[in-house]
């Protein structure tokens, strides 16, 4: 695994409107955890999508970055982001006191 950190995004997802950004970081989270289960073509376009709907242009290395580290990181991702708690509780080490 490499080090690269979701922090950038979910500082990214702050700067949205709220509806937009919950929207967004939730399929991300979700893609991340469908790609941890091992479907990961499903996770990988979940994931995309997500990053694709932020256009932020000057994101795209560090959005390609994210998503060529995904395998290994996905848990650690959705921490990250403090995406739901019904989203972070689907993977089994996730803290149950996230937002």
């Amino acid at each position: 695994m490499k080090d690269i950190s979701t922090v950038k995004l979910a500082n990214i997802f702050r700067e949205m409107p709220s509806d937009q950004a919950v929207a967004l970081s939730n399929l991300f989270a979700l893609g991340c955890f469908v790609h941890w289960q091992g479907h990961t073509d499903a996770g990988l376009k979940a994931c995309r999508s997500a990053l694709n709907e932020i256009r932020a242009g000057d994101q795209k290395t560090y959005f390609n970055n994210l998503i060529g580290n995904l395998a290994g990181n996905e848990a650690a991702f959705v921490r990250e982001l403090g995406c739901h708690k019904q989203i972070s509780r689907l993977f089994p080490d996730a803290p149950l006191s996230e937002a």
